[in-house]
């Protein structure tokens, strides 16, 4: 596959920067968005109309589905299983993971919403609902504390 190029939406991805360190992300999503335009564009897919609401549930469940392969391979595990078994199947795990995130912008990207802003915003909000001093080191919901 060729070697996207690097479009402006690509570039203001890149161009956002947080103090959390989500740029990396941010790149990571904009190199994933890249290669999809270029599948896409190869396959004749971006012909299609993708914005119709049916478009979004099928992604939506898509990306469930996806999540839900990724988990097939622990269920039923415990302990050092779930270690043997990631270590084991690492590139099949990989795949799955693949799945999810190049379906993530494609879906954001259908819907018109910012994936890398919504995520920042959901950051600050866990901020806000988790403060570190209240929270660092317990798992407890922020309803139980």
């Amino acid at each position: 596959m060729p070697k996207p190029v690097m479009n402006d939406r690509v570039l203001a991805h890149l161009q956002e920067k947080t103090e959390s360190g989500m740029i990396i992300i941010g790149f990571q999503q904009s190199i994933a968005f890249a290669y999809l335009n270029v599948f896409h564009m190869q396959h004749g897919h971006r012909n299609i109309q993708i914005s119709c609401p049916m478009q979004h549930k099928d992604m939506a469940l898509s990306i469930s589905l996806e999540a839900a392969e990724l988990l097939e391979h622990f269920q039923w595990k415990n302990g050092a299983d779930v270690d043997t078994v990631a270590t084991e199947r690492k590139d099949e795990i990989a795949d799955e993971m693949a799945d999810i995130f190049l379906y993530l912008p494609e879906l954001s990207d259908n819907m018109g919403m910012d994936l890398m802003s919504a995520a920042n915003r959901k950051f600050e909000k866990n901020k806000l609902k988790y403060p570190a001093d209240k929270f660092r080191g317990i798992s407890t919901k922020y309803g139980r504390v």
